[in-house]
């Protein structure tokens, strides 16, 4: 959703914050993230997430990510299914899913052309099933078995470690293209 969405949520209901959430599957584990999003600026105030291999256990989490988000610690002591770290890169799909479960660095991304920036940062985007809209991605994501398009507007679904990662690709593209148009003037 876009930040002024959520303003406008405030604003019909009254409320400082709204929750958003998503429920994803990577091989056996089951994720459920939740976030508080604040209705005046859009900016993500609080994120609570639990991964599981049981569907049973999800109703009871649910009311600890509640408590999380309202500031309070739960109950009794979390268990290992509670935790904010993602799914590890061998149960997310694609052809650079480190992308969605790591914090990158510049070494990472050293030594990669343009186009597999590129395709890096879409690549995160597409695992929520974000529809493209330039040609290219479009084709490259539909001959990928694993894609499902189904959203115009994956932001709200991005987690810390991608928004900063696509933030790092960003940086980088622009690095590259900098360093290649000073090439060509000289």
């Amino acid at each position: 959703m876009k930040k002024s969405t959520f303003a406008e949520v405030g604003k019909i209901y009254g409320v400082e914050g709204i929750i958003t959430g998503s429920v994803l599957k990577w091989g056996e584990v089951i994720s459920v993230t939740a976030r508080l999003i604040d209705t005046k600026t859009g900016t993500i105030l609080k994120t609570a997430d639990i991964k599981t291999n049981d569907v049973n256990v999800i109703p009871d989490k649910i009311n600890d990510i509640a408590l999380v988000l309202a500031g309070e610690s739960p109950p009794k002591t979390p268990t290992p299914t509670v935790q904010p770290a993602m799914p590890s890169a061998s149960n997310v799909l694609g052809e650079y899913p480190e992308a969605s479960t790591r914090y990158l660095t510049e070494a990472d991304l050293a030594g990669k052309s343009a186009e597999e920036l590129k395709i890096i940062r879409n690549e995160i985007f597409a695992r929520h099933g974000y529809i493209f809209t330039t040609p290219s991605m479009r084709d490259y994501f539909s001959k990928q078995s694993w894609y499902k398009p189904t959203a115009n507007d994956v932001n709200s679904m991005l987690t810390p470690i991608e928004l900063a990662n696509i933030a790092l690709i960003k940086k980088y593209e622009e690095q590259l293209n900098e360093r290649k148009s000073q090439n060509k003037t000289k």
